[in-house]
């Protein structure tokens, strides 16, 4: 999409999002993503009314305002959405990082264990090398 009223800070907004929505409508795991979701509010919306009969109570009945208590009710899923995306990157995260120290561990276990090995083995050669002259003192 082009906008066409650049110039406008009101209308480059307002084209943000539409070009931001149309984006979103265009990607399948997007859209599916916002079905769910709309239909989520929907039924906590249902069941919120349902307690309100149950207790006696009339639920709202208003055009408007069902449509703000949609809205807020959206807004919050979006934001648990959004929550649970976050917790899980962080989890990954630390996941990566335990695993990162797992291998420079093994690692350096490694390196000691080789420079342990050249040391014994440099050790043996001075030994050997002792002998050698021991041997030749004795003769």
């Amino acid at each position: 999409m082009i906008d066409k009223n650049q110039n406008s800070v009101r209308s480059n907004d307002a084209f943000n999002i539409a070009n931001k929505a149309y984006k979103m409508l265009t990607d399948e795991d997007l859209k599916l993503q916002c079905e769910e979701i709309l239909e989520e509010a929907d039924k906590r919306i249902a069941q919120y009314h349902d307690e309100l009969k149950a207790d006696g109570k009339a639920p709202e009945t208003d055009p408007k305002k069902l449509e703000i208590q949609l809205r807020r009710t959206v807004s919050k899923l979006f934001a648990e959405v959004e929550h649970h995306k976050k917790h899980l990157e962080g989890v990954r995260q630390r996941e990566e990082r335990r695993k990162h120290e797992k291998d420079t561990q093994f690692m350096e276990e490694i390196n000691r264990k080789r420079e342990e090995n050249e040391r014994w083995e440099a050790g043996q050669d001075i030994r050997k090398q002792k002998t050698l002259i021991q041997i030749k003192q004795r003769k």
